[in-house]
């Protein structure tokens, strides 16, 4: 859980920038959405506490 911390901090960074970023771009909603998925699989990855959880993450 020491990791969550770094990684929700970095992956709100992320959010924040590519909001401002993408702001006139007419596909911003489908890379919120892939944005978003990542962001969750990279949280299965860092919680994860077998090898089977890890890969899909």
């Amino acid at each position: 859980m020491t990791v969550m911390v770094p990684v929700g901090i970095v992956t709100l960074a992320v959010l924040f920038y590519a909001i401002d970023y993408m702001r006139h771009d007419p596909n911003r909603n489908r890379f919120y959405v892939i944005l978003s998925v990542f962001a969750i699989f990279m949280t299965v990855l860092v919680v994860s506490e077998n090898y089977l959880m890890m890969f899909i993450g």
